[in-house]
């Protein structure tokens, strides 16, 4: 019967299934095989669960955190599903770095695409791809630029030791439909950083020219990112002026860097390391702690691109025991955590807060990291 059937009807069809039961009737046939395997369909899955998340609000959180066993003899890392349509219970999954123990830091999830490294963010060159729902992971090859390439001719002519920072950038080409990962690496005392950018359609790192403002740069101790419209957007501060503080920007289609003006300074100025970007429902947005009064302050880019409509959403008190900001939810919820306690959402209209029954450790502070995440066939 699935012969008699035009193939843009069965295309529709087998979009609307679960990407768990796609992976499992690949198997009934040679031309389902090469229907769910190839690019269009799978560019087709992705849009059609992106237009039903967007519709019913709906998001899984990917949650990835220490588990210490130091009792039991070292450590490792977790990664876990949180669905509340499932009952709120974390699922586990079979991490792409068996038996890891050393770092592991996640920068986003992109399209059901998860880009992470398995060593110090700092230095960033063990990267890796990875879609959980069809566990399978691309380990990138290692960038060129690094501590070795500068221990001698670079770095001794510029007066330092070494690199001194490197932040990853990651995002999706809508134009040419690649998934791309941008690393820049910053020198001490070097005028310029140094940028590679991967594509996972052509397999392999190239450099790019430097253009634009990215002088303008913070390595804060866990830099966040926030992909939209197709660009990357990182906080980021004047290495010489550290209070000329803004927004720098990558394009992952015209791999263009900029720049962007953060909303009117708080009454107690910017500080570089209590900001973050997010998305809130497909909008730029900043949070701000403020460390002196314990409050948080969120904005929002209500029309992308226009400075002017930066707009303060509100200003609330977590408490004494408040610990971070981790994001956004698809709904709107803010994400956050509190010290040695469980991690927590709450509805900005209400300011309702619930409890997500997530319990944390110390050592979990030091590793959490949580981004919302699709099933997709990314990498199929």
């Amino acid at each position: 019967m699935a012969d008699r059937l035009p193939s843009e009807l069965m295309t529709e069809i087998l979009t609307r299934l679960p990407v768990k039961t796609l992976v499992q009737i690949r198997c009934v046939c040679k031309a389902w095989c090469s229907l769910i395997s190839s690019p269009n369909f799978i560019s087709s899955k992705v849009n059609q669960t992106i237009h039903f998340n967007k519709i019913n609000n709906s998001d899984t959180l990917l949650i990835s955190h220490y588990i210490n066993k130091r009792r039991k003899g070292g450590g490792r890392f977790s990664a876990n599903f949180y669905d509340e349509r499932l009952g709120g219970r974390l699922i586990q999954l079979e991490s792409p770095i068996p038996n890891s123990a050393s770092h592991f830091h996640i920068f986003d999830s992109c399209n059901g695409l998860v880009c992470l490294t398995d060593n110090a963010f700092d230095k960033a060159n063990n990267l890796i791809l990875w879609n959980p729902s069809i566990r399978k992971s691309v380990r990138l090859p290692i960038p060129s630029i690094g501590i070795d390439s500068h221990t001698n001719t670079v770095v001794r002519a510029a007066g330092s030791d070494g690199p001194y920072g490197v932040v990853i950038g990651y995002g999706f080409d809508f134009k040419t439909n690649d998934y791309k990962v941008v690393r820049i690496t910053c020198i001490n005392n070097f005028p310029f950083p140094e940028v590679e950018l991967y594509s996972l359609n052509r397999g392999h790192w190239r450099r790019i020219c430097v253009a634009g403002p990215i002088h303008h740069f913070c390595f804060a101790p866990r830099p966040s990112q926030a992909f939209v419209n197709g660009i990357v957007h990182w906080v980021g501060c004047n290495m010489v002026a550290a209070s000329d503080i803004s927004i720098l920007t990558f394009d992952m289609s015209s791999e263009v860097f900029s720049q962007m003006k953060l909303p009117t300074s708080p009454e107690n100025g910017w500080v570089v390391s209590h900001l973050a970007v997010s998305v809130l429902r497909e909008s730029l947005c900043v949070g701000h702690f403020d460390s002196l009064v314990r409050k948080v302050s969120i904005w929002v880019m209500k029309e992308y691109g226009v400075v002017e409509s930066w707009t303060k959403l509100f200003t609330f008190d977590l408490g004494r025991d408040f610990g971070g900001i981790l994001g956004f939810r698809r709904n709107g919820d803010l994400l956050f955590f509190k010290r040695y306690d469980h991690l927590f959402s709450m509805d900005l209209e209400s300011q309702q807060v619930k409890d997500l029954r997530i319990r944390l450790s110390r050592d979990d502070l030091k590793s959490l990291y949580v981004v919302t995440y699709m099933e997709s066939l990314v990498l199929l």
